[in-house]
């Protein structure tokens, strides 16, 4: 089994719906609206868990790995722990309604991603999750490579497809490329991630819907 296949068994990936209901109707109403995300699963259960306490535990492990890192400065699985946490910290701080906060540490996951994939070019995973932060941390231009790139080195990567379709729609105002992603996320059907098919489905009836309609044909006189 090669390293990457290694890698996706060890990390769980989960969907974050950020959503409000407005009149029984699911309404999307934010960037980070919808996203695969790898995540290490949590010591407790997250309903047990105050957004405080879930940030102080990611600062705490943040300070031990960055002590270890300096030890260690090419240790490619802290790299990707380092990451992995300004990226859970990014998503912590934007629940709890600090968009600065969130942003910045999104920005702060760049570096150790960056330098893991100079280690390792061909994680997939890890560039998918790169390219998330920078769009997160409002580098577009640097989300939409790593999009790219994810999609050239693993065609059949659905969560890729997805939230390439969620940048490209909400960060770039391209949604008819944006269907195209969600579309092939369908096409692909992954069958351990039944999850993410329906998000796509979610995502195509919700774009198409805003989508103005041609006005009526009249009828020759």
């Amino acid at each position: 089994m090669n390293k990457l296949s290694m890698r996706r068994k060890k990390h769980k990936r989960i969907v974050y719906v950020i959503a409000v209901m407005t009149a029984a109707t699911l309404v999307f109403t934010s960037a980070a609206g919808y996203y695969a995300l790898r995540s290490a699963a949590p010591r407790t259960p997250v309903a047990s868990r105050t957004t405080e306490q879930v940030i102080a535990d990611l600062q705490a492990r943040l300070s031990q790995y960055e002590s270890s890192l300096e030890k260690s400065p090419d240790n490619l699985n802290l790299l990707v722990m380092i990451g992995n946490s300004y990226y859970q910290l990014g998503l912590a701080y934007f629940y709890s309604g600090d968009a600065e906060a969130s942003r910045a540490n999104f920005a702060k996951a760049l570096q150790p991603y960056g330098r893991a994939l100079e280690l390792d070019p061909q994680d997939v995973d890890v560039r998918v999750d790169r390219a998330v932060a920078a769009f997160q941390s409002h580098n577009l231009d640097l989300a939409e490579q790593e999009f790219n790139k994810a999609l050239s080195l693993d065609p059949q990567h659905a969560q890729a497809y997805f939230n390439f379709g969620v940048f490209l729609h909400v960060g770039r105002d391209r949604p008819d490329e944006a269907l195209k992603q969600w579309r092939q996320v369908i096409a692909l059907n992954p069958a351990d991630n039944q999850q993410l098919v329906a998000a796509a489905r979610q995502w195509i009836t919700q774009v198409e819907g805003e989508r103005p309609q041609p006005p009526p044909l009249q009828p020759q006189n």
